[in-house]
């Protein structure tokens, strides 16, 4: 955020008198964020008001107010947050703004001790944006709210193990060096570590509201998934719902050097082959990180390919397939657990033909997660066991 942006934003907080501030890169964020919103404008029992900063993802998403569905129950002022380049972001930049954070986070432990009038919610997906911290390096808002982070739903990594980030890093060449060097606040700043670090201090309060328990199997948490449901229900209109459908969820495994691409194409070609000559309706929900045109040769009268923007979570109950099927993602595991609908995995014929370490990890760590809730198949000819 320049500073232009900063200074408005602590115009906001000063004269403002808001309930929260969220953060979200993604659709899921959003989706999290709508929920946890909605839950506090019922809780409180009025419309609520606060500032939404959009997160620009680096060419995978795009994330605009149109993802957001607040609006019957929040105002919202909006923010778009492009990211920095290397050179923009120098390193005395860096450091100025971790003194910010320095300072707020002091005034927020000497003010911990009063009583504060407004309480108000710092929202981010999966872990703590510490960088939030620097706005209470002003008096005038750290004697006048108590900030609580509320930690939303990531997806599948909320779920995953500490060797699996491990793995992420290293995939992302992550080093102490290279952070000073490139972006001290981006990588460290919205952080497992920094998360430890504040519930370590006792600082701030953290709340996790997260759509599954920390559990193996994961196991919902009924309450956060009804809120998820009815923000979900709230764009109802889409009018795809039609007898003997399957929707397929795939993933960017080639583009992340996971796998080869003729791999992945020849299950996909497969799989849709059989389901063909089945007669079932076909949709097909490419990643949104995926080749914009990479199933553009797969070719079959039953299949229709859904390129727009639209989040699967809100196809899923509009479409109602009898099916659903894909590898590890997200979307599976809210298929199965939160709407109860047959879902098929085809994670171990990805791991036939790859030896990616991270592949092999994070899909061992998915079937852990799911126990018995998805069906794991090996080859194409298991599937007719279930369909």
């Amino acid at each position: 955020m320049d500073g232009k942006d900063y200074n408005k934003l602590l115009e906001i907080l000063i004269h403002g008198n808001i309930d929260f501030i969220a953060i979200a890169v993604s659709p899921w964020h959003a989706l999290g964020i709508d929920a946890f919103l909605y839950e506090l404008s019922d809780r409180l029992d009025r419309k609520i008001k606060g500032v939404i900063i959009i997160e620009q993802h680096s060419g995978n998403y795009t994330l605009n107010e149109g993802n957001f569905y607040s609006n019957s129950f929040a105002d919202i002022e909006y923010f778009s947050n492009e990211s920095q380049s290397n050179n923009e972001l120098t390193l005395s930049i860096a450091f100025y703004k971790t003194i910010k954070i320095i300072r707020g986070l002091f005034n927020i432990i000497h003010e911990k001790k009063t009583k504060k009038n407004k309480t108000i919610y710092l929202v981010t997906p999966l872990w703590v944006n510490i960088s939030f911290i620097r706005y209470f390096c002003k008096k005038d808002i750290s004697n006048r709210y108590k900030p609580v982070f509320i930690l939303v739903d990531e997806g599948l990594g909320t779920y995953l193990s500490k060797k699996v980030w491990k793995l992420v890093d290293k995939k992302q060449n992550y080093s102490i060096i290279k952070t000073v060097k490139q972006d001290l606040l981006n990588k460290l700043s919205i952080d497992k570590r920094t998360t430890s670090l504040l519930r370590f201090l006792k600082c701030v309060e953290l709340n996790e509201r997260f759509l599954f328990k920390k559990s193996i199997p994961l196991k919902i948490n009924s309450n956060i998934a009804e809120n998820y449901k009815k923000i979900i229900n709230l764009q109802n209109d889409l009018r795809m719902a039609t007898n003997d459908s399957i929707l397929i969820i795939t993933q960017p495994f080639s583009e992340k050097n996971m796998m080869l691409q003729k791999d992945e194409m020849n299950i996909m070609k497969s799989l849709i082959d059989y389901l063909n000559e089945l007669e079932y309706k076909v949709f097909l929900k490419p990643h949104p990180a995926e080749k914009i045109n990479k199933y553009d040769n797969i070719t079959c009268p039953n299949l229709i390919i859904i390129k727009d923007d639209l989040m699967a979570e809100k196809i899923i109950p509009n479409l109602n397939p009898n099916f659903v099927i894909g590898y590890t993602s997200t979307v599976l595991i809210n298929s199965s657990l939160l709407y109860g609908i047959t879902t098929i995995s085809l994670v171990d014929m990805l791991l036939n033909l790859s030896n990616n370490e991270l592949l092999h990890v994070s899909s061992l760590e998915f079937k852990k997660l799911m126990g018995n809730s998805i069906y794991f198949v090996n080859c194409i000819d298991e599937i007719k066991k279930l369909i």
